[in-house]
């Protein structure tokens, strides 16, 4: 059981961190969210509406999954480690890498972008100099993830240590067999949505939290995903997701699919309403869209779980060379599609077009760079 476990999460991790790729490359070309650098012209309607749905529709739910495997595979290790060997894997693993994403990469990163479209010169410390100064969002980047991901660990420890007992990971826990029932599940997921909709009157997306450069929107998701993880070697739950379960939420997440593009069509072609209602506040949309995503998130991860234990439980040698070199990948993307779309700027063809067409050579470019980082010696203990 634990062989079969480990190549299916590999496989989503692999097609979660493809996701984070295009998403971001996304970011560049239809200018949905921050980049370092955006190709993005004069938006059409129809092209807002491809990269603002790819990017509601899948954002929702990856980041939820990467943190509960991510508290998976923290309750294991932590349980087979003692406290102070974890902790220094951690700040291997979570910390250098955010070091040096911060302190190189980012600077490196925007200083690109005035090489390739102003044809200055590369002052990075100029650049690093005020990364320090303006902490925001663009020092860490992507790698915000690992930063809370590093916050949640250091917490657990604490947890553990001084509350052995009343850890999710104490080896006196209660067992959770079957899978949860579907009324289970939906007081989950009002809970998630009351408690994301509460945080988002005050922290709206793109909204960010300087002393730690960190959005806050979408928190309770990612808290509420890692605890669970945090849990699941005490449970059944991975195996014991049937067919019939899977099929009723995938027929309620293509409901749902549905409804966002309806939502969508709606609020901003035909009612004229303001999109920017729909990332927080105190008002009916921010409530609905709260309530939609939640109900996606849980939905979307209970069936690709399912999907990928069902059918994806294998590994070729792409997939299998793509699994070793997916962290890196991750960490250093940014650097690469950037630098990627500043080579290609003189191309010029409809956003959308491109971005199909640059898409592909985007993620091989990122696991090919991080194969080639990892074969430094020593780093693949970092990555």
């Amino acid at each position: 059981m634990a062989k079969q476990r480990i190549l299916y999460f590999d496989n989503i991790k692999i097609f979660l961190a493809i996701l984070v790729i295009l998403i971001h490359l996304g970011n560049i070309y239809g200018g949905v969210g921050g980049w370092y650098y955006t190709e993005a012209g004069r938006p059409d309607s129809f092209n807002s509406a491809f990269f603002i749905l790819f990017f509601i529709l899948n954002k929702s739910y990856g980041l939820g999954l990467f943190y509960m495997m991510s508290g998976l595979f923290t309750s294991i290790s932590l349980q087979r480690k003692k406290t102070g060997r974890f902790l220094k894997d951690r700040l291997l693993r979570l910390g250098v890498p955010l070091l040096f994403f911060t302190l190189v990469l980012a600077p490196l990163t925007k200083s690109l972008k005035s090489y390739f479209v102003y044809h200055k010169s590369i002052d990075f410390l100029a650049v690093f100099k005020n990364n320090i100064v303006y902490f925001n969002g663009d020092v860490i980047g992507p790698l915000w993830f690992l930063e809370l991901l590093l916050i949640f660990t250091l917490l657990l420890i604490g947890w553990h240590t001084l509350f052995p007992n009343t850890s999710p990971i104490s080896s006196n826990g209660r067992r959770y067999k079957d899978f949860p029932k579907t009324k289970k599940i939906i007081v989950f997921i009002a809970s998630l949505i009351l408690v994301t909709f509460i945080v988002r009157i005050w922290f709206p997306f793109g909204q960010v939290y300087k002393p730690l450069a960190l959005e806050l929107a979408d928190t309770p998701q990612y808290i509420a995903f890692f605890i669970i993880g945090l849990y699941l070697p005490r449970t059944d739950w991975l195996t014991s997701i049937d067919k019939r379960t899977a099929n009723k939420w995938l027929i309620f997440i293509a409901t749902l699919f549905a409804l966002a593009i309806l939502i969508y069509l709606a609020a901003s072609h035909f009612l004229r309403f303001d999109i920017k209602q729909f990332i927080g506040g105190f008002n009916l949309f921010s409530a609905l869209f709260t309530g939609w995503e939640m109900t996606y998130s849980v939905g979307m991860n209970i069936f690709i779980l399912y999907f990928f234990r069902t059918y994806l439980n294998k590994q070729g040698r792409l997939s299998s060379f793509m699994s070793k070199n997916v962290y890196a990948a991750f960490v250093f993307h940014p650097l690469v599609i950037t630098l990627l779309a500043l080579l290609l700027k003189d191309i010029h063809l409809y956003p959308m077009v491109k971005y199909l067409l640059v898409a592909p050579i985007a993620v091989f470019a990122s696991f090919g760079f991080g194969h080639l980082v990892r074969i430094i010696p020593g780093m693949n203990k970092i990555l």
